[in-house]
């Protein structure tokens, strides 16, 4: 995207060619050739695209000298990235087990509807380490509130997923869960699955992926017997850059088991008011499909949050 810097300069080259100004054979005017410095400095493809563009086509009798800054400017590129990308795999190599993570701190309000009708506080962290090939992830979630000494909402969440890139696309992953809701009925759920995985859409600004496998699930109710049962599990992830700071998430995780099924979805809404903090608006389902004799079946949760990068 273009900077304020580009965008000046692209207005004054175009002033300037659209002067009058008589361009002689293989010279390129000052006026463009300011231009095409500028963005040149701004280590911007983009900019430096639309810049040649515009200067090809307002510049004919200059197009071979154009050419030869505009291949120099892309051979200069293509080397820092391989420098770049070889110290980042350097630096990925030598870090030890408790370097190069990367997390995000979540804080704000809740409104739930379901098993509890609440207004209440959530507090979320997620750590994420990416390595030449592995990728491990540490989930945290909290929702609380108590109302006069008796406690209407408490749901906390547990979560380790290692993930192993096969290629660009295809990956393996595994998964740990804890949940714990007495709310809606148990005491505590554990959730043990692995499998394959797939990213149909990878492109900028937009990704798509796709896992499933099998899974053992625990789960100790508050009201009944504990039970231990073999299960499938299906899950989606979608990240999209919309425009500018503003992104679309989407988290979905489905388990089926004997004689009971699970399904929690996460739709978010986030903008980003700087490089660490965004807002973050969120709507989520929680369905269990054999849940307590006194608890329903779904629980939604509208959250609205802010992000902090760390």
């Amino acid at each position: 995207m273009l900077n304020l810097r580009s965008l000046l300069c692209l207005a004054f080259a175009f002033l300037s060619l659209t002067g009058g100004q008589q361009v002689l054979a293989a010279d390129i005017p000052a006026s463009v050739r300011a231009m095409i410095d500028a963005a040149m400095e701004e280590k911007d493809p983009k900019a430096m695209d639309l810049v040649v563009k515009l200067a090809r086509k307002t510049n004919p009798n200059s197009v071979e000298e154009i050419n030869s800054l505009y291949s120099r400017f892309k051979q200069t590129r293509a080397k820092q990235a391989k420098s770049e990308a070889r110290k980042r795999e350097l630096a990925v190599r030598r870090a030890g087990v408790f370097d190069i993570w990367k997390g995000k701190a979540e804080l704000g309000a809740y409104l739930s509807t379901g098993n509890s009708r609440d207004v209440g506080g959530t507090i979320a962290i997620n750590l994420q380490r990416k390595g030449l090939d592995w990728t491990h992830s540490i989930k945290t979630k909290a929702d609380y509130k108590s109302s006069d000494g008796s406690t209407s909402r408490e749901r906390y969440e547990l979560a380790y997923q290692p993930r192993y890139n096969i290629n660009e696309r295809t990956f393996t992953y595994g998964l740990m869960q804890f949940e714990r809701d007495r709310i809606t009925g148990f005491n505590s759920r554990l959730s043990v699955s692995t499998g394959a995985g797939f990213t149909p859409i990878k492109e900028e600004g937009l990704e798509l992926s796709l896992e499933a496998g099998p899974a053992y699930r625990r789960t100790d109710y508050v009201e009944d017997e504990t039970t231990n049962h073999l299960a499938g599990r299906f899950g989606m992830k979608m990240d999209w850059k919309v425009a500018g700071h503003v992104s679309f998430v989407q988290d979905f995780a489905a388990f089926a088991e004997k004689n009971n099924n699970t399904i929690s979805s996460t739709t978010g809404l986030e903008v980003g008011l700087n490089s660490k903090l965004k807002t973050r608006f969120s709507y989520a389902v929680e369905y269990d499909s054999n849940p307590d004799d006194d608890s329903e079946t779904t629980d939604t949760m509208t959250r609205f949050t802010l992000v902090h990068a760390f």
